[in-house]
């Protein structure tokens, strides 16, 4: 609309000019009322476009911060997954020779390294600060 309204100011301008040349000074002051109109709405349509882009750029922001915070929680429950994902691989692989197999009780010493492993991890980004904020 600005665009627009800029053309057509520019051609009511120059319709004004081709009329104060002219002995009719009602059409003249009637130009100059529409000018006048036409730049508070042009005026309008500009504070308009600024506010809704700082209302873009706020919504824009704030679906960013959303973002943010979901892959930092993300990120944080993939790091605490980590070492049981490494000790599931390592246990689920079909080779002879690995550790705790010939113990009766090797599952549960798997499950107590998966779960120290993830408590250490947990306890060391406590530590740093990234969990928790």
């Amino acid at each position: 609309m600005h665009r627009q309204l800029v053309t057509l100011r520019a051609l009511i301008q120059r319709f004004e000019h081709e009329i104060e040349e002219s002995e009719n000074p009602a059409l003249n002051l009637r130009t100059k009322k529409l000018l006048q109109r036409l730049d508070w709405v042009d005026t309008e349509i500009v504070e308009l476009r600024d506010r809704s882009r700082l209302l873009q750029e706020e919504i824009m922001l704030k679906s960013t911060e959303q973002t943010n915070r979901s892959l930092h929680v993300l990120a944080i429950v993939t790091t605490v997954f980590l070492p049981a994902s490494l000790v599931a691989g390592i246990f689920g692989m079909n080779v002879a020779g690995l550790p705790l197999t010939e113990y009766k009780s090797g599952f549960l010493w798997a499950m107590v390294l998966t779960v120290s492993a993830a408590a250490f991890v947990y306890w060391l980004l406590r530590r740093l600060g990234t969990v928790g904020r």
